[in-house]
């Protein structure tokens, strides 16, 4: 997967400047530079050299670099925190409080048992509201991604609020919430709903 150079220049503000006679370019911000060739898959960060997986190469007028030339090169030149999420397809620039949300089934049960994983750990509230469990995370927002729900838990899913995650359920929900090594859980237990009978 490859990116242009001229796009990353207008993203984050850099000077790209052609080497005709040593076929690369030279990628610079605020006296800092990287200089990459068209045939060798390493790039020179302020001397020290550093390996990406593929060459850089041209396609048209346009020079195309590996996406890991962001944080493998690019990161190393630039005066805020950048971080390249390729599973999704997420570049992250300073510092943005973006955690990994993963939910995923534990037991289809009953009762069904699942875990939201917060990482890093983040501050958690859980609040149940007519049956309905909404799980609402302290941060800028969410990388979310869930696996397939069985059992009594349909989905979970990002809930219409902002930074909150919804488990559609069949049942009488439960959430227990625990933190350890920079990760926060939140267990999700859903029983099957019993019928109540009724007294005359």
């Amino acid at each position: 997967e490859v990116v242009a150079l001229d796009d990353l220049a207008t993203l984050f503000q850099v000077s790209v400047k052609e080497d005709a006679l040593a076929g690369g370019v030279t990628v610079s911000y605020r006296g800092r530079t990287i200089v990459a060739s068209a045939d060798r898959p390493i790039v020179s960060v302020e001397g020290r050299v550093v390996s990406l997986p593929a060459p850089m190469v041209r396609s048209g007028r346009r020079w195309m670099v590996p996406i890991e030339f962001i944080s493998s090169a690019l990161a190393s030149i630039y005066d805020q925190r950048i971080e390249l999420r390729r599973a999704s397809r997420l570049v992250i620039l300073g510092d943005v409080r973006l955690p990994r949300v993963t939910a995923s089934i534990d037991s289809p049960g009953p009762p069904t048992r699942a875990t939201i994983e917060i990482a890093p750990a983040a501050a958690v509230a859980v609040n149940a509201d007519a049956g309905r469990m909404q799980v609402r995370v302290d941060a800028d927002g969410l990388d979310f991604s869930a696996s397939a729900m069985s059992g009594l838990i349909d989905r979970i899913r990002l809930g219409e609020q902002p930074n909150t995650i919804v488990p559609d359920t069949n049942g009488t929900a439960r959430a227990t919430v625990t933190t350890a090594n920079n990760v926060a859980r939140v267990l999700i237990e859903v029983a099957a709903a019993t019928s109540e009978s009724r007294t005359p």
